[in-house]
């Protein structure tokens, strides 16, 4: 029996920012035989990819990088253990223990830090809320921004005590904390930040509206030793 080939229309052409290095768009006059495609490659990555080999033809070369985007489960040994649901089922476990301590330590970091930062804090976070409280986004694009800037450009007031916890987050200089804080921590530190910011915004009870609750037949509870 014959083996099947795919058969299509190669075009170069310098790399572009609206278009992925290999773009193929399948077209409607397909047959069913063979399947006609139009695939966009940049110059200098064709000549990349036939360098390593000067015998294959183009199709062969995209056929090749198409298989090794396959996933690993279509080979004929990638079987699961027999036990593989047990093993998982105690691997998640210590995974879930480890992620919750990761995530309480964010947390709780965030809560830190606003409650020694305090004012200085309040614009940062007055633009997080803006952004929906989204601090991987808002904080790379803080990081962008101080970086095109240099180091002659003084960061907000609020973006030092904030590098002590994120590091290279929103650290774009070689100087000062740098470390990567894991996903899970950052979820926590974004939850805390959206707490304190929720639980500051929301209205506290007046000392009128508190005589009232008294005097409309609410009780006060009197501390202890009073």
């Amino acid at each position: 029996m014959a083996q099947r080939y795919a058969r299509e229309r190669v075009h170069t052409r310098p790399p572009c920012l609206h278009r992925s290095y290999l773009d193929c768009v399948p077209r409607r006059y397909d047959t069913g035989r063979v399947a006609k495609l139009t695939v966009y490659i940049p110059d200098d990555l064709l000549d990349r990819v036939r360098a390593r080999d000067p015998e294959a033809n183009t199709s062969q070369l995209v056929q090749r990088g198409l298989e090794r985007l396959s996933p690993a489960e279509d080979a004929g040994y990638a079987r699961r253990p027999d036990d593989a649901a047990e093993l998982l089922a105690v691997a998640a476990v210590r995974l879930r223990e480890g992620a919750a301590r990761e995530y309480q330590c964010g947390y709780r970091a965030a809560l830190s830090t606003v409650s020694k930062a305090g004012e200085l804090l309040w614009r940062g976070l007055d633009d997080l809320a803006r952004k929906g409280f989204d601090l991987f986004g808002w904080a790379q694009s803080w990081r962008r921004a101080l970086g095109q800037a240099g180091m002659g450009e003084a960061p907000p007031e609020w973006w030092a005590p904030l590098v002590q916890d994120l590091g290279d987050l929103v650290n774009p200089f070689d100087v000062g904390p740098m470390f990567v804080p894991t996903t899970t921590f950052v979820r926590g530190y974004e939850a805390a930040l959206r707490d304190a910011w929720e639980a500051a915004e929301r209205p506290q009870a007046s000392p009128e509206s508190r005589d009232s609750h008294i005097a409309g037949g609410g009780e006060e509870v009197a501390e202890p030793g009073t």
